[in-house]
């Protein structure tokens, strides 16, 4: 493993880390709970920093930005980055405040998740509500918390995958339809989740440093791993490798790369102590990790 750069990040500006994005064109994107930033990895630069953007579609067409609060009405807008054309706005957009935004894969909806655990899918171009669904169920509602939404295009199906305290769910997007739930020991709840590249198998890794490998179909749960990381705080998996990030003690290594099958390959450290996002370049030659003291790139 080799560094190849570490972009600072000024944590008190831009917040929490939220997720990486690699382009066509050999960009980086990091979103944060209060800007986007993008940077060119061939010349290693800053292309852009987006201050008040909270969400960027993964074709850099659009961007979202909320206002984010608790139990009070949210404003929201979706605008176009080139020509800053709204497409969707609204002031008052739930009885509950928006919690984040996302957009699908193919850049065509836009998906707003509450704190209320509901989420609201829009057209992109009309800005017509599709659909709503609760993604946690009331029953659970006080107790469990969605704590991160992934995406995943199937075979003839498009999901989003819910992740819980609980449990980690399993819907059909197109129709909001719960399809599995996998289910976690209650005493450690899941904190990371990823698709192999083919969308048969599910990987979480959760507080107590596991790593779980489920059969999607069926929500079997297959084998586990004890990683040296508490907790597993996100997971990235390429054609060949898995990338597991977390919090670690003293000098013990924070990064860990395996094989699909779980069989380390390497390990380091990167930032002081803790990491809080990972996502491998596409070639899966290179590897994108979001620490507490800045954004690292390494090749594999």
């Amino acid at each position: 493993m080799r560094l190849v750069r570490r972009f600072p990040i000024n944590a008190l500006e831009k917040g929490t880390f939220k997720e990486f994005i690699f382009s066509s064109n050999n960009w980086l994107v990091a979103s944060f709970t209060r800007g986007v930033m993008i940077w060119n990895m061939e010349s290693k630069e800053l292309v852009r920093d987006l201050g008040k953007i909270n969400s960027i579609s993964k074709n850099f067409k659009y961007v979202g930005q909320y206002e984010k609060g608790f139990n009070t009405p949210s404003e929201i807008k979706i605008f176009e980055l080139a020509t800053n054309r709204i497409v969707y706005q609204d002031l008052n957009v739930h009885k509950y405040a928006v919690k984040n935004i996302y957009f699908t894969p193919d850049s065509t909806r836009f998906l707003i998740h509450t704190y209320s655990e509901s989420i609201k899918v829009f057209d992109i171009q009309t800005g017509q509500e599709l659909r709503e669904f609760y993604i946690i169920p009331y029953s659970e509602s006080i107790e469990s918390k969605a704590t991160q939404l992934k995406f995943h295009i199937g075979e003839s199906r498009e999901y989003l995958l819910c992740n819980g305290n609980r449990y980690t769910r399993l819907y059909d997007l197109s129709k909001g339809e719960l399809e599995h739930a996998f289910k976690h020991d209650h005493s450690s709840p899941a904190r990371s989740i990823a698709f192999t590249k083919d969308g048969a198998t599910l990987l979480t890794g959760n507080d107590n440093g596991d790593i779980l490998w489920w059969r999607t179909k069926d929500g079997l749960l297959l084998k586990s791993l004890k990683a040296s990381l508490y907790p597993v705080n996100a997971l990235d998996v390429s054609s060949v490798s898995l990338a597991a990030v977390g919090q670690s003690f003293r000098d013990d290594p924070n990064v860990y790369i395996y094989d699909l099958e779980g069989n380390e390959k390497t390990s380091f450290k990167a930032g002081k102590q803790s990491c809080s996002g990972v996502r491998f370049s596409p070639d899966g030659k290179y590897v994108a990790i979001a620490s507490d003291d800045g954004i690292y790139y390494c090749q594999i």
